[in-house]
């Protein structure tokens, strides 16, 4: 469940406050308990390329052709730095810790394309350890679920997020994922690929930035109080940052008072 999302809470005790708003309101709030132990989160994604067409065959059958191959991972957990995985890297930390851990989430953006590759090559190839499907979450379908665009570049775009997502990059990435056509010069039957150094340093920070993304998209609001949750405002600044406001404990374990704990309808 989403505490805090922009999207619901952007009108609060009477008070407008759009995101293009030059002032704002000073709340007068109770305090509420806000050292509530979180789940943290591992966020991840993964970039691919085969000679199976992924819109077409579907992401199983993509992920089980032995011609698929994972370019590279990037991962972290909560605020950290966004780390790279490159294939021969041994498996990081973060994915063994989040196997063993079930208050430990792993998100990403469109999961279904994360867990099928971590089942069919992470796992098969690379030694990958299985993170239960109780702790995994997709950040795409909480989206949908508030009535948001499922692809990230989009609902990047309406909650007006802090990282957009690269266009460029997103080019390059899709070029380096399918073989490209043979020179004049060159064995009309070979299987050739677009495949340097620099593009694929370039491919490394675009998938970082598909992670920041993420991040900050879940970081709106995706409930993860392992106690009762709490009701915040967030809104945009006109700047290109937000501010968050709490203003009452959620009604996750007792029923609204109107006070101290409120429900939606409060």
């Amino acid at each position: 469940m989403w505490r805090g999302c922009a999207v619901r809470c952007r009108h609060i005790c009477g008070t407008s406050l759009s995101a293009g708003s030059q002032h704002r309101k000073t709340f007068q709030v109770p305090k509420f308990a806000a050292d509530d132990a979180v789940q943290h989160v591992l966020h991840r994604d993964y970039d691919t390329r085969g000679v199976l067409q992924l819109q077409k065959v579907g992401v199983w059958k993509y992920a089980a052709d032995d011609r698929t191959k994972v370019l590279c991972c990037t991962f972290c957990v909560d605020s950290e730095p966004v780390k790279l995985w490159l294939p021969g890297d041994p498996v990081p930390a973060e994915f063994l810790e989040a196997a063993h851990d079930p208050a430990l989430l792993a998100c990403a953006h469109n999961a279904q394309f994360e867990l099928t590759i971590e089942h069919l090559i992470m796992r098969r190839r690379h030694g990958w350890p299985k993170i239960p499907l109780r702790q995994q979450r997709c950040a795409m379908a909480a989206a949908l679920a508030l009535a948001l665009p499922p692809k990230l570049e989009l609902v990047a775009k309406a909650l007006e997020l802090l990282h957009q997502k690269d266009r460029a990059g997103q080019r390059l990435m899709l070029m380096m994922g399918k073989p490209r056509r043979p020179r004049k010069d060159g064995d009309p039957e070979g299987r050739y690929w677009l495949d340097d150094e620099d593009r694929r340093q370039r491919l490394y920070e675009y998938c970082r930035e598909d992670v920041e993304i993420e991040r900050e998209l879940i970081s709106l609001g995706y409930r993860r109080n392992l106690g009762p949750g709490s009701w915040l405002v967030r809104c945009a600044d006109g700047k290109g940052g937000a501010w968050t406001q709490g203003f009452s404990t959620a009604d996750d374990f007792e029923d609204s008072d109107n006070e101290h704990v409120l429900d939606f309808w409060s």
